[in-house]
């Protein structure tokens, strides 16, 4: 059998080997008498306390003996408490000492024969105790006190011979310590002399392998760097195709999506156009039918209307001329809205109140309404006047009641409201053909089902309607639209699923020249005065507003951001305070709660309430209801210095205190 020659690397291999084996043996025993060391010392800390125990339990007999003599001589219960804890501490310490010398047969007998000796002291200590707290003052002569006052040589010599046993202990094991501690420090340079010795020889041993691996890293890396090279320019390449390839697909991309919007963009072109020819040509079909149509019906009402006339009552004839001329009626009424719709409706605009037509169409509202639909009527006095065609902006209430009964098939709450508004040029901005100032608005409020933003969307278009089929024309809200935009007004729509709709109409404040019930008898713009007005108003910008229109009227102006300010401000002020111009609904305090607390303080001052709601805010809080004067936001100047100068003008109705039983009552 062939031998197998030892190569210089297993040579190294093995003396490697044994190196790290040394090291492992030395580590052990280093660990070996560290351990012996740690376990020596925890030995004298242990002496250690049994001494500090002993010391301990010197100390506190001392303290027991002088606390009892201290009570018997003083009678301080103090000392007769710092006895009983004395006594505690005794017998803590016995056990605890008890603890300490388990694992010493000898200490636990003497300590065995302590104990009896440390009851007995006790004993009599507590029997000295109790006599004195029995005989008060007049201690009567006991040999007691001389027994605990005289030393005790049988305790004293035990806990002496504790004391000697533990001193002979640590005087023993601080000798085996040092003996350890001298064993571990020479084990440890031992260790660290032969682990300096193995890191040399494995560090030569490392340096020869370690130049033996660099000479065959050299060749290594050599090849490798041709190999590099290749492999780098075919990188290069491949980049360079990848650019070119990325440059291309990133063209396509935005041709791609360009194109996709250019497509977008013409559907969406292509759709709003085909929706205007629609809306175009429906309108032109609307119209032309609805003229042409409207010759026919005149003839056939004229003449069902002559005929039956020339019938007496009773007639079976006349019967059905009535009933043919019902049905002209209604085909007529189908033709007005046509005629809206297509905005060819030939209007004949008067200066109208819409209070007066909202008053005059009560019976009829109700008659549409049936029993089911509560209707309720929410009016400003001194409406502002408008332009309108008095038979198209009825037929504009009709259908818009008709709309939101239809919406209520359980019956619910319909409220009609008026109010004067003023229009800035930000709602004009944001609705074309509108021309921002004074305008007179007509709500449509229901409790209906309300309507979804998609229906919303849709809402105005003519035939669209969400009604069973045969039960609307789907004209309804279109010819609405067509009348209110023909007659210069404007339209604003406010709904969602399950909180009802509100439909409001804004038409422009008919001109002076053109309302009659202005001409010759117009009161000035502005009238000022000077008396002293309170203003209590929460939203910063609209008291700093009236502030300065009051103040440039003349009057003095006392300002307060909420009702608690304001009762402040009305029981400090030492002059009169003419008139109170309160918001309706602020925090803290709102103004009728104001107006009933100021009329203790100032009964001669008159109120004005002011507010922004249109809903049934203003009437919860009792302003409306009770007949006080209240101004309409938005407020403009003309419309605040008439009614301020109307308020401060008026009767002793408008006074704190005369108003204050007509709230109460609201």
């Amino acid at each position: 059998m062939p031998s197998r020659t030892t190569s210089p690397r297993d040579l190294e291999s093995l003396g490697l080997g044994a190196a790290i084996g040394i090291l492992v043996l030395v580590f052990g025993l280093m660990f070996v008498t560290t351990s012996n060391l740690v376990e020596t010392a925890g030995w004298v800390d242990h002496t250690h306390q049994t001494l500090a125990g002993l010391d301990e339990l010197r100390a506190t007999i001392a303290s027991a003996k002088s606390s009892a003599l201290g009570y018997v001589l003083t009678g301080d219960e103090e000392r007769r408490r710092s006895n009983a804890d004395a006594i505690e501490q005794l017998r803590g310490t016995q056990r605890q000492l008890r603890e300490l010398v388990a694992d010493n047969p000898a200490q636990l007998e003497r300590l065995d024969r302590l104990a009896p000796l440390l009851s007995e002291r006790v004993r009599d200590m507590s029997d000295l105790i109790a006599l004195r707290l029995r005989s008060g003052d007049q201690l009567p002569t006991t040999p007691l006190i001389a027994k605990v006052a005289a030393p005790d040589l049988r305790t004293k010599n035990l806990l002496t011979a504790l004391a000697d046993e533990e001193q002979r202990l640590l005087h023993e094991r601080q000798q085996r310590s040092f003996a350890r501690l001298v064993m571990a420090r020479a084990t440890q340079i031992a260790g660290m002399l032969i682990s300096f010795a193995l890191l040399l020889t494995v560090f030569r041993a490392l340096r020869r392998a370690g130049e033996r691996r660099r000479l065959s890293e050299l060749a290594a890396r050599e090849s490798e760097n041709r190999l590099a090279a290749a492999h780098e320019k075919l990188e290069h390449r491949v980049a360079e195709r990848t650019a070119e390839l990325l440059t291309a697909n990133l063209e396509l991309q935005r041709e791609i999506a360009e194109r996709h919007r250019a497509t977008e963009a013409l559907k969406r072109s292509e759709e709003q156009f085909r929706q205007a020819q629609k809306m175009e040509a429906v309108g032109r079909l609307a119209g032309g039918v609805a003229h042409d149509f409207n010759n026919v019906l005149s003839v056939i009402l004229s003449y069902s209307d002559l005929l039956s006339r020339g019938l007496p009552e009773g007639d079976p004839t006349r019967v059905d001329l009535q009933e043919i001329h019902k049905a002209g009626e209604r085909a007529a009424a189908l033709t007005r809205q046509l005629l809206a719709f297509s905005r060819q409706q030939v209007l004949d605009p008067r200066i109208v109140d819409l209070n007066e037509i909202l008053a005059g169409m009560g019976k009829l509202l109700d008659r549409v309404l049936g029993e089911d639909v509560v209707l309720r009527t929410r009016t400003v006095p001194e409406l502002e006047r408008v332009k309108l065609d008095p038979g198209q902006i009825e037929q504009v209430i009709l259908n818009l009641v008709v709309n939101s009964r239809d919406a209520m098939p359980q019956g619910g709450e319909l409220v009609l409201e008026t109010a004067n508004v003023e229009l800035d040029d930000a709602y004009a901005a944001s609705h074309p053909g509108v021309s921002p100032g004074p305008h007179v608005m007509l709500a449509v409020r229901d409790t209906g089902s309300g309507m979804s933003e998609e229906t919303q969307t849709r809402a105005f278009e003519p035939f669209f309607t969400t009604k069973e089929k045969g039960k609307g024309t789907g004209l309804g809200l279109s010819t609405v639209l067509g009348i209110v935009e023909q007659s210069g007004g404007s339209f604003a729509l406010q709904s969602a699923p399950g909180e009802g709709t509100t439909f409001r109409l804004y038409f422009p404040v008919a001109s002076s020249a053109e309302d009659p019930r202005r001409s010759g008898s117009a009161q000035p713009e502005t009238p000022g005065g000077a008396e002293t007005i309170l203003l209590v108003e929460d939203e910063a910008p609209v008291r700093s507003l009236i502030r300065s229109l009051l103040s440039k009227s003349g009057y003095h102006v006392l300002e307060a951001r909420d009702g608690e300010e304001a009762l402040l401000l009305g029981e400090r002020f030492s002059g009169q305070i003419h008139l109170v111009l309160t918001d309706v609904v602020m925090p803290k305090m709102g103004g009728p709660e104001l107006a009933e607390r100021l009329a203790r303080v100032r009964p001669q001052a008159r109120v004005l309430f002011m507010s922004g709601y249109t809903d049934d805010t203003v009437v919860h809080h009792g302003v409306l209801r009770s007949g006080m004067a209240f101004l309409q936001k938005p407020i403009t100047p003309a419309a605040l210095a008439r009614k301020v100068r109307e308020v401060l003008d008026g009767p002793e109705r408008g006074r704190l205190a005369a108003d204050l039983g007509s709230l109460a009552r609201a």
